[in-house]
């Protein structure tokens, strides 16, 4: 099951989402527009029903309880895009157990996870983590490192 969410997620990351800010359509490209019914068949496909896709291509589905206890219902919410001027696509690199070290993110720009300046991450020792760097297109030297973390 992890292996298969990984899989998904990795997946979806790899798909170029950045937003086109001239265009006068929701959403601003055909990538987003595939991407949306896209997760929609995979939403049927896990279980999900009365799934949907609007015109402004917002998913949306649900999922029974599989508790008899009376608990409230939950919403997962997530935007399909990426920021003009972002690189809309992603390269992780997976960690299988981070060891608190420097991890070389992007070479070329010269983006290192480093602990010294980000100490957060060393909360997430011996775990599995995957690694994203988002470059600006704009500002070559500006960037955000996402640290995701899977459960072991």
């Amino acid at each position: 099951m992890k292996d298969k969410l990984l899989n998904r997620f990795l997946r979806y990351v790899s798909i170029d989402m950045q937003s086109n800010a001239f265009s006068p359509s929701v959403p601003s490209t055909p990538s987003q527009l595939a991407f949306a019914n896209m997760l929609a068949e995979e939403l049927v496909s896990v279980g999900l029903t009365d799934v949907s896709v609007d015109e402004h291509r917002i998913v949306m589905g649900f999922l029974a309880s599989n508790s008899t206890k009376e608990i409230p219902s939950i919403g997962f919410l997530a935007h399909l895009d990426t920021a003009c001027g972002v690189c809309g696509k992603c390269n992780p690199q997976i960690v299988t157990k981070y060891d608190g070290s420097n991890i070389i993110v992007n070479e070329i720009d010269n983006i290192v996870l480093d602990t010294k300046t980000e100490p957060a991450h060393l909360h997430y020792l011996q775990t599995k983590v995957i690694i994203n760097a988002f470059v600006n297109l704009s500002i070559r030297y500006h960037n955000t490192i996402q640290f995701r973390l899977i459960n072991q």
